[in-house]
């Protein structure tokens, strides 16, 4: 093998301190100064004030009723007589979004016309008591637009925080070094910057499709097909610090895509024949579950599909970790693979994976059985900062 990929979900993180899914889930509840209660009911936190910043002109009673409306959604769908699931950030977008693009009509569907129905009757004399910016009163489309982005800003804000150690990720420290590699191929599903922390302590070279125009790195995905480092680092669901601007270029309007620290802001002219428009306040994050399907369609995202699609094509292993198998698109990415060629093999390091697979869909549960029978996937049990490269490579072999 002279070429080696992989897979990395929310996991790996756990071991810096970067919050997880409960705990990010209960801040974007505390932050809008609600708390969970009994029977997919939000309750006010009497010792909490709410913090919204969805943006500049945020109607904050509309979007605390607006969050409370789709968190009651995703309970009533998910929790019935025969399931019981606990409702995270990730199930609430996923509301949220279709929501808010059923009203704007970017994605019209009559499934939705009865939740739209009941937003309009829960939500309507609140709104009716609350103006927007233009003077008019308050509608589904902002008060969607205003829980997504809150959503998504709380994640922003809790993923920039300082990491507690990023120096536990030994085994890719370990592959790089190995005589026989010549590529690596990182994917993540992570917004943070672990990865990127890492390489850069440990002074290994990487490419991730941003390259520095006049001060500003911006994206520019042939540079991975040209690579000179061994390293290529794929961030499926966006980054923390990737944000999109408006460029004109030959009469049209074109969009940008340049890493910005909203905190430590890049001048202007630091980005090349940008529109004199003000800076973003959202960063390019894949938040949600089944919308993500839609924004890997679309512009960066696209072009970061397109990269595991070929590299997975030129591959026949994986080393997966991390990753709880929540993600149907990629999923059905990985099978579709595992199934085009009989001669590939999967790698999962996981201290608990039948606890994995109990938490798996029913077809990755399938493939997971069918797998294990042709001696196809093979299981580490342990987690990334224990595992060591000799034990990866032995495995995929």
């Amino acid at each position: 093998m002279n070429k080696f990929l992989f897979l990395f979900g929310s996991g790996i993180s756990n071991p810096a301190g970067i919050p997880k899914m409960d705990e990010i889930t209960t801040d974007v509840l505390s932050k809008a100064g609600l708390q969970k209660g009994a029977n997919g009911i939000l309750r006010i936190c009497s010792n909490q004030k709410a913090e919204l910043h969805a943006h500049d002109n945020i109607c904050m009673p509309c979007v605390i009723g607006g969050l409370k409306l789709i968190y009651s959604l995703a309970y009533d769908f998910h929790n019935d007589d025969y399931r019981k699931k606990e409702i995270n950030y990730e199930d609430m977008y996923y509301v949220s979004n279709e929501l808010y693009n059923a009203v704007v009509h970017d994605y019209p569907n009559p499934a939705v016309a009865p939740a739209i129905f009941h937003a309009e009757k829960k939500l309507g004399e609140l709104l009716e008591n609350h103006l927007n910016e233009t003077g008019n009163v308050w509608g589904l489309e902002e008060v969607f637009y205003g829980t997504s982005k809150h959503i998504a800003d709380v994640v922003r804000s809790l993923l920039w925080r300082p990491k507690k150690t990023i120096d536990y990720l030994t085994v890719l420290q370990a592959a790089c070094n190995d005589k026989e590699c010549r590529r690596m191929d990182v994917f993540t599903l992570n917004h943070d910057l672990l990865l990127e922390s890492f390489f850069k302590f440990r002074g290994l070279g990487f490419d991730d499709g941003f390259v520095k125009d006049r001060g500003a790195f911006v994206w520019d995905s042939n540079c991975l097909f040209n690579s000179e480092h061994r390293i290529r680092l794929f961030k499926l669901h966006g980054s923390i610090d990737w944000y999109q601007f408006l460029k004109s270029a030959n009469g049209y309007k074109d969009t940008l895509y340049a890493k910005h620290d909203p905190d430590n802001l890049v001048l202007k002219s630091d980005i090349p024949d940008l529109d004199p428009s003000p800076f973003p306040n959202h960063p390019q994050i894949l938040v949600g579950t089944y919308n993500k399907v839609f924004e890997y369609q679309k512009n960066v995202f696209f072009d970061l599909q397109t990269h595991f699609f070929l590299s997975l094509r030129d591959s026949n292993s994986l080393f997966i970790s991390g990753y709880s198998f929540n993600d149907h698109f990629i999923n059905s990415r990985i099978i579709n693979w595992m199934k085009s060629h009989g001669n590939r093999k999967i790698v999962i390091a996981h201290k608990n994976f039948s606890s994995l697979g109990m938490e798996a869909s029913p077809a990755v549960k399938q493939a997971f059985s069918i797998w294990k029978e042709k001696n196809l996937l093979e299981v580490i049990p342990k987690f990334i900062e224990a595992v060591s490269w000799s034990e990866v490579k032995t495995a995929l072999e």
